[in-house]
């Protein structure tokens, strides 16, 4: 199964319009709304969405000096995703506790996993102890009642045991992180029950086989095929039947 993991930077308002300058930022350069993407990418595509919001690191600062109203911005996300995703298979994500929980209490048409960094030195730890360990995320998603986590891979390379600890409870499980840009890294995590596996260069990775999506696309349709046949001969042998 293939996802395309798209990250969504705070939204505001649909109403509000914005000048860009070839001079900004790269960060303030033009970019394609999720509503274009998801009316311009094939509908068999699956997204992973990850919903951004600033947090508090333990040290007291933050990631971003922004503050906006969060039931607000969950609602414009929301709201395109509901109206433009048609069939589409979407999983969303995010490393915001509350983020999360507003997103499970306002929708049940998606599932829903907590990003976590978990126990690493290479990025500041956040205040909130929800986010601190695998063990506190998997408490947290069993609490909340969302899909399951999608942890830093590093975690369960020094530590295997949190596999079982989050499948044991009916979890899923998903890792990223730069420890599973490697084949031989990928292959053993699935062996060892994670669920999900976020890494770079799906090409270089992944063996060529059909999009699962199409595949699916294909077993409906045979299924079609088949009932149709039957249905024929059901009338033939009523007819039959009859006389």
């Amino acid at each position: 199964m293939f996802f395309i993991y798209f990250q969504l930077s705070p939204a505001e308002a649909e109403q509000d319009k914005y000048q860009f300058h070839e001079d900004d930022s790269e960060d303030n350069q033009p970019f394609p709304t999720l509503k274009h993407v998801l009316e311009a990418v094939d509908p068999r595509v699956g997204f992973n969405i990850e919903i951004k919001c600033p947090m508090q690191h333990r040290d007291g600062t933050w990631e971003l000096d922004i503050r906006f109203e969060m039931n607000r911005y969950i609602d414009v996300i929301l709201r395109n995703i509901l109206e433009n995703a048609g069939n589409r298979y979407i999983i969303l994500s995010c490393f915001h506790p509350d983020i999360c929980t507003m997103v499970r209490l306002k929708q049940n048409k998606y599932p829903l996993l907590f990003l976590t960094q978990g126990e690493t030195d290479r990025y500041t730890p956040y205040l909130d102890t929800r986010t601190s360990s695998i063990p506190m995320a998997t408490y947290f998603a069993l609490n909340t009642g969302i899909l399951g986590i999608d942890v830093h891979a590093e975690d369960l390379i020094r530590d295997p045991g949190h596999i079982s600890f989050v499948k044991d409870r009916n979890l899923v499980l998903f890792c990223w992180g730069e420890d599973i840009n490697h084949s031989d890294v990928i292959k053993s995590l699935k062996d060892q029950g994670v669920d999900g596996v976020i890494y770079d260069k799906v090409d270089e990775f992944t063996r060529a086989q059909e999009n699962v999506f199409l595949v699916e696309a294909k077993a409906r349709l045979g299924l079609l095929e088949l009932a149709g046949h039957a249905g024929e001969n059901l009338c033939t042998w009523s007819s039959t039947s009859t006389n």
